[in-house]
């Protein structure tokens, strides 16, 4: 999907979103994910939201989005636990009740999360989409750079 960013006041860039969608694990269940550089902020579907992995809660200020053709309004995110290829990392998501379905290579799959970019940012997660993949190398390394 091609969709136009602007950057500044003279100026705007098409952009192709990238998305890539891996199983992984929320809050130790198994389920699919979507890292997609179109979105801004994360989705999780509240269903997966439980015990532990729940690191924490953080209040937003009332706003809406819309995802997938529906308004949802956003008051709050929630900061859980996702692994991916056996690597570990938190994401600040959005509860939803539902995230649907989307057509891999395998079939439809339901989706658990939504890892947008921010969060991929925050943690350097590189988009491969030529391997449907993603470079979770930094993660790895456990080193950011901030400046």
């Amino acid at each position: 999907m091609l969709r136009h960013r602007k950057y500044s006041t003279t100026s705007i860039h098409l952009v192709r979103d990238v998305r890539v969608v891996k199983r992984a694990k929320i809050c130790d269940e198994e389920t699919y994910v979507l890292f997609d550089t179109g979105a801004a902020h994360s989705y999780v579907r509240r269903d997966l939201i439980r015990g532990e992995c729940l690191l924490g809660r953080i209040r937003e200020i009332p706003h809406t989005v819309v995802l997938g053709g529906k308004r949802i309004r956003v008051t709050e995110k929630v900061a859980v636990r996702c692994e991916v290829d056996g690597v570990s990392f938190s994401i600040y998501a959005v509860p939803v009740d539902d995230l649907g379905e989307i057509t891999t290579p395998s079939g439809r799959v339901r989706l658990g999360a939504i890892i947008g970019s921010l969060d991929m940012e925050r943690w350097e997660i590189i988009v491969i989409p030529s391997r449907n993949d993603v470079d979770l190398s930094a993660i790895r390394r456990g080193e950011f750079v901030e400046y």
